[in-house]
């Protein structure tokens, strides 16, 4: 039996006719998408100004005011990919490794000559083909990389005994920053009236992101400030390591499913 507006066993709201008024539904639709924008709002700015402590937030249960740590994954991926589809950090762009005789063992130019008798097709057109194929397969695939970083975060503090899950959200909260400030920082770069090469664009986003993992593992692992440089030079060195593996296998593997 029911009693007052909501069922005593599974807490299900009645169902009235005023809940299908047309007034209802406009309210609730705003409701969801100013729910969305304040949390979404909220959760780039713990992000971005405050290092760790949205992993905090979220692990010590103050989960209400922000977005979950896989949904701002998803959507910093798609600006990443979106702003950055050409980008080469998560794959080998045909130009470059086309050019490279053996990449670690795999025999690149051999590969890609069978390729172009087989397909009857020219180098430009394996070119294109590789591109758009290693540029799908890197979107897909880019959640892999944070298992492994969250491995990494849980060897480097084995003594804190935390769940692997806490690591896991710490791993994709760094990480989505990470995807979010290369886009940002691209698209400032655009800006500017001078060209740069790959270490002029490249160091700044390291010394950030190294500031950016100390500050975050001090805030999250409550570790002193000597720990928490050695820990995070450590760690970024890993993941460095981690995503040139990443690229190498998704560069192989679009040139194999091509």
């Amino acid at each position: 039996m029911l009693h007052g507006e909501y069922c005593h066993n599974c807490g299900e709201k009645v169902i009235s006719n005023k809940d299908f008024a047309l007034k209802t539904l406009l309210e609730q639709a705003l409701d969801s998408v100013t729910h969305i924008d304040s949390k979404l709002f909220k959760s780039f700015s713990y992000l971005l100004t405050k290092p760790g402590q949205l992993s905090m937030a979220y692990t010590a249960g103050n989960r209400r005011p922000f977005m979950k740590p896989f949904q701002l994954f998803i959507l910093t991926n798609m600006l990443f990919f979106i702003f950055l589809s050409n980008m080469d950090i998560f794959r080998k762009p045909a130009n470059w490794w086309f050019n490279q005789t053996i990449d670690g063992g795999y025999q690149v130019k051999k590969r890609v000559n069978e390729i172009v008798v087989l397909k009857k097709s020219s180098i430009e057109e394996v070119s294109v083909l590789y591109d758009d194929k290693s540029n799908t397969l890197a979107k897909g695939f880019i959640i892999v990389v944070l298992p492994v970083i969250s491995l990494i975060m849980a060897v480097l503090n084995i003594k804190k005994k935390l769940q692997v899950g806490k690591h896991l959200i710490f791993a994709v909260h760094f990480f989505s920053f990470t995807l979010f400030f290369i886009v940002l920082w691209s698209e400032l770069m655009r800006l500017v009236p001078y060209t740069f090469n790959n270490i002029q664009w490249g160091i700044p986003i390291l010394l950030v992101l190294l500031i950016y993992l100390i500050l975050s593992v001090k805030n999250f692992y409550h570790d002193k400030w000597p720990w928490a440089i050695v820990k995070s030079i450590v760690a970024l060195g890993l993941i460095i390591i981690t995503i040139n593996f990443y690229r190498s296998g998704i560069s192989i593997l679009a040139l194999n499913l091509i």
